[in-house]
């Protein structure tokens, strides 16, 4: 088994993921753009009737329509809170725009009040160019 989780077998003097074998003994060769892909969504599945040709990017959206894949594809796409990666709350977004109503200074100083990656960054807070 290949670090992928894929089956590895040697065949015609290589050294290939069992998938494309079966495919390849059954249909012939694969062509240069092509991928085999699962319908199955088992990496270690050989069943040919689980198996067809498509593009990489073919392969990518299977995944993200099955919900699948790493959460980069399901968390990249959130807003706000919901995204993994903000550093940020509502309530914080609401606090440094009060705070810039009623304390008027600049970004850079509410960049460092609020330790802020940077005056760009409370511009767009601000300004509502993030956190809408």
């Amino acid at each position: 088994m290949s670090q992928g989780r894929y089956g590895r077998v040697v065949g015609a003097g290589k050294n290939m993921s069992a998938h494309r074998y079966t495919w390849i003994i059954r249909n012939g060769d694969i062509p240069e753009e092509k991928v085999i892909c699962h319908t199955c969504d088992n990496g270690l599945c050989i069943n040919i009737n689980h198996l067809f040709l498509g593009t990489q990017k073919d392969n990518v959206h299977d995944m993200i329509k099955k919900g699948r894949g790493r959460s980069f594809f399901k968390e990249t796409n959130q807003k706000g809170e919901k995204n993994a990666n903000a550093k940020l709350t509502k309530f914080r977004v609401w606090e440094i725009r009060l705070f810039y109503k009623r304390n008027p200074m600049s970004y850079q100083a509410i960049a460092n009040v609020f330790k802020l990656r940077s005056k760009g960054h409370a511009h767009a807070i601000i300004n509502k160019l993030i956190w809408k």
